[in-house]
């Protein structure tokens, strides 16, 4: 494949450790995806996003789904994985002093959020068109998978259905064996 890897995080001393596995043409930068779009990567689209267990651990999810939806190109895929993050009471937001995390200290709050399932699917909708979910297990800990793409009313989808499925198919082929499917 033909492709080059942008990836971002909050913290410089993670970006700069992931500096030594890119390869020619790939960047890292620094940006929290909960603050306003760097001026470097606002004119950016990208044909693919992927988010792995961060969102439970914003502040909120608006700005960051927002942030996503604008920079998604029109039809791209973005694939977000949630740990333990929907709930069907309220919201429990809850933060601690941060933490060593892999041997390096990350300065601020850790965040462990949950949140309604309800309202955040709302919100979630509002932004984007949800192609698959999945829900599944390691160890004992429920994940949610969501592929999702812009929203009709956002974007017009020509080539989406000649990618859909070989993507689908590559991704599903990487889900662990206890995968409880829950469309």
């Amino acid at each position: 494949l033909d492709f080059s890897f942008l990836g971002v995080d909050r913290s410089p001393a993670i970006v700069e450790d992931g500096k030594k596995y890119l390869r020619t043409g790939d960047a890292v930068a620094v940006w929290n995806i909960e603050d306003p779009i760097p001026a470097h990567l606002r004119a950016s689209r990208f044909d693919l996003i992927t988010i792995r267990h961060v969102l439970q651990h914003c502040r909120y999810y608006e700005r960051p789904i927002a942030h996503l939806s604008e920079l998604l190109d029109e039809q791209g895929l973005c694939v977000m994985t949630l740990g333990l993050l929907l709930v069907d009471g309220e919201d429990q937001l809850s933060s601690q002093p941060s933490q060593v995390m892999n041997g390096r200290c990350v300065n601020g709050e850790y965040l462990e959020n949950h949140y309604n399932k309800q309202k955040f699917l709302q919100y979630l909708t509002r932004h984007f068109q949800i192609e698959r979910f999945i829900r599944f297990e390691i160890g004992h800990n429920p994940n949610d998978l969501f592929v999702v793409r812009k929203t009709p009313q956002r974007a017009s989808m020509p080539r989406m259905e000649r990618i859909q499925t070989p993507l689908l198919r590559r991704l599903a082929r990487r889900v662990p064996p206890r995968l409880k499917d829950a469309i």
